[in-house]
């Protein structure tokens, strides 16, 4: 046989291997593209909204949808497509779908109604799992049965998991819903612990949050005194941290709520944090600065440190140089500092 002819033969047979085994086949077309192929092709969009700094994005790009057997399930059953939502169109679909968190999945019909969706990294397995859902408890089933008025306990329950599980802000407000359609009893019960011990839901100054304090001795016998007292501190801590993300100084009645809080659940080991907090909220860098000084020491060694990444690192790159000298000697003392 002519060596020509072998050596093209030989080629096409492995462009038609490395088609056959290729993974997701990630379309290049505009979302209205994306509907429209999907109802001729009598399948469904699977959207897959990234942005170029999210880590799992990446995972989920080079490891998971390169596989073959994802590409051959995948691409039998949706039209792909695949947008970065801080640029192009994804900026409108980012607000269209609610999507707050990355990487987030979207299955949507083709008619743009979503019908199931989840957050985050997952195997190619886990994601194959995912994907083979019952439409009856999908996304978009749940969500219409919750618009239509359903209430009943175990519906709130079924349709709470979901948005914790896709990262959904509207978790806080049927955890609320669920709490409130509970009895005493129940609101102790292992069952529903979960409402306290997640911090998303659990937050200081919600409904879920004024009843554990005001209940704290049935929950100190059901759960241990150790376990709730920890569990407050956490509350605390996050509602704190949180705190120190807002611009502006805070007003003498914020400050005298914050305070109350504390003083309520016995958090005076918070009390350091809170000065650190206090003095970060005044816009002052010189007295954040002092106020780190003085209270990083009596501080949690982890919380010092996860403040001193978040806050006290970025404000020193446009520090003046005996700022940056100051923060550098507090950063040299919390890694001197003993572990706990």
């Amino acid at each position: 046989m002519n060596l020509r002819v072998l050596f093209f033969m030989c080629v096409c047979q492995c462009v038609a291997l490395a088609g056959f085994a290729q993974g997701v086949e990630f379309r290049d077309i505009s979302f209205a593209g994306a509907l429209k192929a999907a109802k001729a092709e009598n399948k469904t969009v699977f959207m897959d909204c990234y942005t170029s700094w999210c880590g799992p994005c990446k995972m989920m790009t080079n490891d998971i949808f390169p596989q073959e057997k994802v590409g051959k399930y995948m691409n039998e059953n949706f039209v792909c497509v695949k947008y970065d939502m801080e640029k192009g169109e994804g900026v409108e679909l980012k607000k269209r779908y609610e999507v707050s968190a990355y990487p987030t999945f979207l299955v949507i019909d083709a008619d743009g109604t979503m019908v199931h969706r989840f957050v985050g990294y997952r195997t190619a397995n886990d994601l194959l799992s995912e994907l083979d859902y019952d439409p009856s408890s999908a996304w978009g089933a749940i969500q219409t049965r919750y618009d239509s008025g359903e209430r009943d306990k175990e519906f709130l329950l079924q349709y709470l998991n979901l948005l914790m599980g896709a990262s959904d802000k509207r978790a806080g407000k049927v955890a609320g819903e669920l709490f409130a359609a509970l009895d005493d009893d129940e609101k102790v019960s292992e069952k529903y612990a979960f409402l306290f011990q997640n911090l998303s839901l659990n937050t200081v100054g919600s409904d879920i949050y004024a009843y554990f304090l005001a209940n704290r001795p049935r929950y100190e016998k059901a759960m241990g005194e150790k376990t709730v007292y920890n569990l407050l501190v956490r509350c605390n801590t996050e509602y704190l941290r949180w705190s120190s993300f807002e611009k502006q100084d805070l007003t003498p009645g914020e400050r005298a709520t914050i305070q109350k809080n504390l003083d309520a659940a016995g958090m005076t080991e918070l009390y350091p944090f809170w000065n650190v907090v206090q003095a970060c909220r005044a816009g002052d860098f010189n007295r954040l600065i002092k106020a780190c000084r003085q209270n990083f020491p009596k501080m949690d060694r982890h919380l010092a440190f996860s403040y001193y990444s978040m806050f006290l690192a970025n404000m020193r790159k446009d520090g003046a140089p005996a700022q940056q000298k100051a923060c550098d000697k507090i950063l040299e003392e919390l890694k001197n500092r003993p572990i706990e």
